[in-house]
């Protein structure tokens, strides 16, 4: 409408201007309908093209995370993302798009990643928030494959944490209990936050304690996530797609198989 505006000086009607932009997919991408039915012949066109995975020249880190598709027909994209060694920008090694983000279609798809895209011989980090699909799926034991190493988001387990809690102040300080790299220094920061915590705190402190060695580097006995302390990966790559998941399924999928961006958010 603006567009028109300042071209012709006339205000087109919300209407006219929505069928204006339905035509205009029609001619980029068809139609609704009709991108899925072609969804199977670009895809195979894609594994064509690229007989062998990238993965072999990528740090032995994942980042997996999924988004909503907001266009006419509505869905999850599941993804897994990568750093490249040499230019370290970021790879989309694997995605799927499902009709919701749930256990069975997490556990179909890292079965199949960890078939198809790692390998046997291989052992690699996933790192990503606590969704019940994901800690679920990098339980399972494939025969012949090497176990996951899954480590949690720091971002994601310190936003738990507020809300728990409710103190900003105190959750930056249990942010500084992930990162730093000693034993002494997480015990000496455990123990301020956890004196300062109030009851919601303590309790969600005292269920995680546990499994310290998934979301603090200086737990991190076996080092695997390389140092990496979120899914900001996978999270920088979906905001690239944000206005990309409103389109035509055909054209996701297009966009992602182009696509290798640097990530613009630091680890901290």
């Amino acid at each position: 409408m603006e567009m028109a505006k300042e071209a012709f000086g006339y205000m087109v009607k919300y209407g006219k201007s929505w069928k204006a932009k339905q035509a205009a997919f029609d001619i980029l991408y068809g139609g609704w309908e009709e991108s899925y039915n072609c969804l199977a012949m670009v895809l195979k066109a894609m594994a064509a093209e690229n007989p062998s995975v990238a993965f072999k020249h990528c740090r032995p880190i994942m980042s997996v995370d999924g988004t909503f598709l907001t266009g006419y027909f509505k869905g999850t994209l599941l993804i897994i993302v990568a750093r490249n060694d040499g230019g370290d920008k970021l790879v989309p090694l694997a995605f799927t798009l499902v009709s919701a983000e749930n256990n069975s279609n997490w556990e179909w798809f890292l079965h199949v990643v960890r078939i198809k895209v790692i390998g046997p011989q291989r052992e690699v980090c996933i790192i990503s928030d606590r969704h019940p699909g994901i800690l679920n799926a990098v339980e399972i034991d494939i025969p012949g494959h090497p176990r996951v190493h899954h480590r949690w988001c720091m971002r994601y387990f310190v936003s738990k944490f507020y809300q728990a809690c409710g103190d900003k102040e105190l959750s930056d300080l249990l942010q500084d209990c992930c990162l730093t790299f000693t034993t002494r220094h997480f015990e000496k920061l455990w123990d301020k936050v956890y004196a300062k915590a109030n009851n919601g705190g303590k309790d969600f402190l005292n269920r995680n304690l546990a499994d310290k060695g998934k979301w603090a580097r200086a737990l991190d006995n076996e080092g695997v996530r390389y140092g990496d302390m979120t899914n900001n990966m996978a999270k920088c790559f979906n905001m690239v797609l944000k206005g990309i998941c409103a389109l035509l399924v055909t054209a996701i999928v297009e966009y992602i198989y182009i696509s290798e961006v640097e990530c613009p958010f630091s680890e901290v």
